[in-house]
């Protein structure tokens, strides 16, 4: 049983569809509407399907595609090329500069980037989180070579935290030593195996010096909320997500949980801001 003690935070996560941009926009506009904190924003290597080619979590965070009032604390998330990563990285912290400090960098390993379409190895991974950890806390490196060398820009507003979504046991110690935030998707990632997963990130970064309490652990949770009776882990009534989203904060140290909805995406928005409100009085009740 692990609890972190770190305040806890709620979102959803959408797919910005270039056929679906009305929905994605309300769904946003939802979020913020409810009192959510965070937006995650599937930037897998599909330019020809996300609106803004590419780059789908800056187009859309930064206002191209959805208006930038709309994002609670935006989450760039999904998979990503990991080549060219100080000069996205110098990017990243310029245009953040207009989302008030409210983006993180996530990379994940699903299996279009497993297949090639991606570069998302460990071992890029580790290259790539040394490599933008720099320009993006403000500083500029030394380029290994001319052409790598990135343009200057303004420091970021804010540090941006570097969030992983992996899950064997090297890719767990990497995110222990060299990020900032832990990312697995539920129920996807067995709950059986939550208590280990942490105890390789904590080991791994009590021994880089770090406090394990200092890395976020959120939750991809993907499932419907119902009306009707429990069908499975995170598949039932508001009460049974309430109970279960409470056990992962107290029991498995998550703070954080991210909504990939089934149905109809807005009342699920807003069932789930709902929901996160009665979370929130049961964490804090249970932490005195």
């Amino acid at each position: 049983m692990v609890d972190y003690g770190r305040e806890l935070a709620f979102g959803i996560f959408v797919i910005p569809d270039a056929g679906a941009l009305p929905d994605v926009h309300a769904a946003v506009e939802a979020a913020e509407r409810n009192g959510l904190d965070l937006i995650g924003i599937q930037d897998h290597p599909s330019p020809d399907r996300f609106a803004g080619g590419p780059n789908p979590d800056r187009d859309l965070l930064s206002g191209r595609c959805v208006p930038a009032a709309a994002p609670a604390r935006g989450s760039g998330q999904g998979s990503r090329e990991h080549r060219h990563s100080e000069r996205r990285a110098v990017r990243t912290r310029t245009w953040r500069r207009r989302l008030l400090g409210r983006y993180r960098r996530l990379w994940g390993t699903p299996a279009d980037a497993r297949r090639g379409a991606g570069c998302a190895r460990r071992g890029d991974l580790r290259h790539a989180a040394a490599v933008e950890r720099g320009p993006l806390a403000g500083f500029r490196r030394r380029p290994l070579s001319a052409e790598r060398r990135a343009p200057g820009g303004p420091p970021p507003a804010h540090a941006i935290g570097i969030w992983l979504g992996v899950g064997g046991p090297k890719a767990l110690a990497l995110l222990g030593r060299a990020a900032d935030g832990w990312v697995p998707s539920l129920p996807g990632t067995s709950i059986e195996t939550l208590a280990a997963k942490n105890e390789m990130i904590d080991h791994a970064a009590r021994g880089a010096g770090h406090e394990p309490s200092d890395i976020r652990r959120i939750a991809n949770v993907n499932g419907p909320i119902t009306g009707g009776p429990s069908e499975g882990f995170l598949h039932g009534p508001p009460a049974q997500w309430i109970d279960e989203l409470t056990d992962l904060a107290l029991t498995h140290g998550f703070d954080s949980f991210v909504l990939w909805s089934e149905g109809d995406v807005l009342a699920q928005t807003q069932t789930f801001a709902e929901i996160a409100r009665a979370v929130r009085s049961e964490v804090e009740r249970a932490r005195g």
